[in-house]
């Protein structure tokens, strides 16, 4: 929409794993009905294939109807088994970054449906799309502020917003951390509807019933994220899921209940590799290895046992790894508190059964000429990430071209 199409180009997953405990399921691109039967014992082959129709063939209205069950709820219905609630666990956890009993899975189906949907035509480079920007993440937004520099816009880095400037109910401007005052008629925030409205806008211009609204909205988990350099290629995955200990349900449990690591569990993680996928990322013969999992904003243990946990668990992934680290880098919620959002979530408010669909908080806020956009933001829209926050700022664009329109 800004004329920069094909200005990032994207290296794809090729080779991933799923390991769950001792067993270990590399992917390399085959289809997803041949993984699901090499992952899953003959036993439970029949209660599977009860549940993946359901998952498949759904349309966006019966995919809807799902929207106000929790994963949890669904896979009770045909199973008991650890190893199958943990795989659906694993997914809807990566995917929207909530527990099992909170994740939609309504919106997993819808995902499935219009991200994931190639899988299960059978796997290729041309039609998967996770994947990795080459040159870094940094790579998408650099590249849409250029396609703003070339229609005109100015963006401009290093500035704090203090306050969204509202009278007589509708926006006229902004005011910047240093004084500066930018007047106009459209303000579109992706600081979180939370804060935007309790920061930088003021909930007394907000009705009672909306401020309570927007107050209640239940936020995703947290992130940590361990970066290691090593010395020598330590693997050939480009990205794993991995839960070294069975019943992530449990581990989840003491984590949001007692804000703790558990002592007898090693956390479920994702690691990535960037560097093989983009080899410019790394010098040659060394590697990146990224890993990644969920944990709330202010866990009562220190984040030095969680940073022990963390590496005890890329260990099980790749044993021998702990001997070839150059550096390591680790990246705790506090660093994504930075960004503004109560809580440090890291999509924002929670794809949870209560706040899908159409119980999404929409773009259009009630103050007129005030837009909320990013991950959080758009009734009706489904995705992961950064896919979720791309679609969210389109469907805001076009909420304002037709604002315009009728203006």
């Amino acid at each position: 929409r800004v004329d920069m199409g094909g200005r990032v180009q994207f290296a794809h997953v090729k080779n991933w794993l799923y390991q769950h405990s001792d067993k270990k399921i590399n992917l390399k691109m085959e289809p997803i009905i041949r993984f699901l039967k090499d992952m899953i014992p003959e036993e439970y082959l029949q209660v599977v294939g009860s549940m993946i129709p359901s998952m498949i063939s759904s349309s966006e209205e019966e995919g809807g109807r799902y929207d106000n069950v929790s994963i949890k709820e669904f896979a009770e219905k045909y199973t008991d088994n650890v190893f199958i609630r943990d795989f659906l666990n694993q997914i809807g956890f990566i995917c929207t970054w909530t527990p099992i009993w909170e994740t939609s899975m309504g919106e997993i189906i819808n995902i499935f449906l219009q991200s994931l949907g190639p899988m299960l035509e059978g796997i290729s480079e041309d039609v998967f799309y996770l994947g990795y920007p080459k040159g870094g993440l940094i790579a998408y937004p650099k590249t849409l502020c250029e396609g703003i520099g070339s229609k005109g816009g100015t963006v401009l880095t290093s500035t704090g917003v203090k306050r969204v400037i509202v009278e007589n109910g509708r926006v006229m401007g902004v005011e910047t951390t240093d004084g500066a005052i930018y007047k106009s008629d459209i303000i579109v925030s992706n600081a979180g509807s939370k804060e935007t409205m309790l920061n930088l806008v003021g909930k007394e211009h907000f009705q009672e019933d909306y401020v309570k609204k927007i107050e209640d909205l239940k936020t995703s988990w947290s992130v940590y994220c361990l970066r290691l350099a090593v010395d020598k290629k330590v693997t050939d995955l480009d990205a794993a899921f991995v839960i070294p200990t069975p019943d992530m349900e449990k581990f989840d449990r003491i984590v949001y209940e007692e804000q703790r690591v558990p002592d007898d569990m090693l956390p479920h993680i994702m690691i990535t590799s960037p560097s093989n996928m983009d080899p410019s990322l790394a010098p040659e013969g060394k590697q990146l290895i990224v890993a990644i999992g969920g944990c709330l904003y202010e866990p009562k243990e220190n984040w030095s046992k969680w940073e022990e946990k963390i590496m005890d668990a890329v260990e099980f992934a790749i044993p021998g790894i702990k001997q070839h680290i150059m550096w390591k880098d680790f990246l705790t919620p506090g660093v994504y508190k930075s960004l503004g959002e109560v809580g440090a979530p890291l999509i924002g408010i929670a794809q949870s059964y209560d706040q899908v669909g159409k119980n999404r908080p929409s773009s259009i806020s009630p103050v007129e000429g005030l837009y909320y956009v990013g991950c959080e933001a758009g009734e009706g829209i489904s995705g992961i990430g950064m896919e979720l926050g791309t679609q969210s700022g389109l469907t805001c664009a076009d909420h304002i071209l037709e604002n315009k329109a009728r203006a």
